[in-house]
């Protein structure tokens, strides 16, 4: 019976680690797109592209506060 609970904590840590690697990497990611978003811009310098701007922001604060919200649970 230890043996299955020791399991199942085991797991559970895996699965939070495993969530704190990808919204890590997908934090990293939309840094990245935001950066050729921004460099976009000053070439085409359309008004469609700083709402593009605003979302990919807006996006990166939810990923930062999944990856501290992972890194609490954690």
């Amino acid at each position: 019976m230890f043996e299955l609970f020791q399991n199942a904590l085991l797991t559970l840590v895996l699965i939070k680690i495993l969530f704190l690697v990808i919204s890590f990497i997908f934090t990293i990611f939309l840094l990245v797109v935001l950066k050729q978003v921004n460099s976009m811009n000053r070439v085409i310098n359309e008004a469609s592209s700083g709402l593009l701007i605003y979302i990919s922001i807006l996006l990166i604060l939810l990923s930062a506060v999944l990856f501290l919200t992972a890194l609490v649970i954690l």
